[in-house]
């Protein structure tokens, strides 16, 4: 398997994962990140998961 066939494996898969599980995943992130003030290693792996989450749509917006 190329590299170029690995990487589109790894985006279908990504796809796939944020279609079954990015419509609950995404308000629990925003909602954790929004009182997880009390936790910064917490607060800042949710805002990490959050802006790779966007970034993600963005791309797959394109």
């Amino acid at each position: 398997m190329s590299l170029r066939q690995k990487a589109e494996a790894l985006r279908q898969t990504i796809d796939d994962l944020l279609v079954a599980g990015g419509d609950i995943a995404v308000p629990i992130l925003r909602v954790v990140n929004a009182t997880a003030d009390w936790c910064p290693p917490l607060k800042m792996a949710t805002s990490g998961a959050l802006s790779i989450l966007d970034e993600v749509k963005v791309g797959n917006d394109l």
